[in-house]
């Protein structure tokens, strides 16, 4: 997916003069940001800094990520005052993808491994999933089903809220018989 200015992807970046100078290239990823609200011209495809996890936090790597209405709402600037947000920005927080890093702390180390498949309805108030990793705090996170496809994960949190199945999770969820 290449949103924003694609002309600028064959340009020198930041990150990759870090790299060339000593920076190892893992401390980034590619990312659809926004520096600024307004309409989908705002997003900008480019390197970001690959999220740090902290205790009781998993790293994902994402595989899809769902396009909701909060979305749009945020990149618009239409919940400012109700949810503050640090720009820049990633947006997207329905998000399936594999396990990619445990951060300290026994709650996501007796949960969650390295190579498991999950999905999550992310924290709005951080960074999404509209890049190659998203860290979510393992209460946010649940296994995902094995019939299940990515694509279709990513697409399950706010759907499954939406049911009236009085989920607050999607770990709260028994999605197993819903497919």
């Amino acid at each position: 997916m290449f949103v924003g200015n694609r002309q600028q992807r064959g340009r020198e970046t930041l990150a990759h003069y870090r790299h060339r100078v000593g920076t190892p290239r893992s401390e980034f990823m590619n990312a659809i940001r926004i520096h600024s609200y307004g309409g989908p011209e705002v997003l900008q495809y480019e390197d970001a800094p690959c999220p740090r996890v902290k205790n009781g936090e998993v790293l994902v790597r994402v595989h899809a990520t769902g396009v909701n209405p909060l979305d749009w709402k945020v990149r618009g600037g239409d919940l400012n005052g109700f949810v503050e947000h640090k720009l820049p920005l990633i947006p997207g927080w329905d998000l399936s993808g594999v396990v990619e890093k445990v951060g300290p702390g026994p709650a996501a180390a007796g949960r969650f491994k390295k190579g498991d498949e999950v999905f999550a309805m992310a924290d709005p108030t951080r960074d999404g999933a509209y890049a190659d990793y998203v860290a979510v705090r393992e209460a946010e996170l649940a296994i995902k089903p094995k019939s299940l496809h990515h694509v279709y994960a990513a697409a399950t949190p706010v759907s499954a809220l939406q049911r009236g199945d009085h989920c607050s999770t999607p770990a709260s969820c028994k999605l197993d018989n819903a497919f």
